[in-house]
């Protein structure tokens, strides 16, 4: 059952960004130390220069592998990777907790919630819609602001709705 609806924008989490400007303004001060002139564009340099590995080094390869699967429109191969990456970020909170400064993520939504909503938009589009539906509403539960799980439950119904009216 595929359906070509598009998820909902990236939400920005505005406060995640004072840290990661206090972080990129202490590095520039160091830096300014050093070089009177160019301390603004070095000590963003520095500061690109240790996340971005870090991102690399803290996210899981299924991670990659999972959004790859998915543009794809690859969906039941995506599934073990996702379900990979929702174990990973269970057993590995701390990371989703500071994303907003170790990956420069300033996202409202963890990696694990955006990792549950890939899991159940992929059921969804391989024909599981019951268990899609639930793990939309357990997302609902663990987090109540979830405009993806929201958006993807109200398909779930105005398609089941036109579905009982088909027959």
């Amino acid at each position: 059952m595929q359906t070509k609806v598009p998820l909902a924008k990236q939400e920005t989490d505005w406060l995640a960004i004072i840290p990661r400007i206090l972080l990129m303004a202490v590095l520039c001060l160091l830096v300014y130390r050093f070089d009177h002139r160019l301390f603004v564009f070095y000590g963003l340099f520095l500061y690109l220069a240790i996340t971005i590995p870090l991102k690399r080094l803290l996210l899981p390869a299924s991670l990659y592998e999972s959004v790859k699967l998915i543009k794809q429109e690859n969906f039941e191969d995506a599934i073990p990777f996702i379900q990979e990456d929702v174990d990973y970020f269970t057993k590995k909170a701390w990371i989703d907790k500071f994303r907003f400064l170790l990956m420069i993520s300033s996202s409202k939504r963890t990696f694990r919630e955006m990792s549950l909503c890939n899991m159940a938009y992929c059921l969804l589009q391989i024909g599981n819609v019951k268990e899609s539906k639930a793990l939309y509403e357990e997302i609902l539960i663990q987090y109540p602001e979830n405009i993806i799980a929201k958006a993807g439950l109200n398909n779930i119904n105005i398609i089941s709705s036109h579905i009982i009216k088909a027959n």
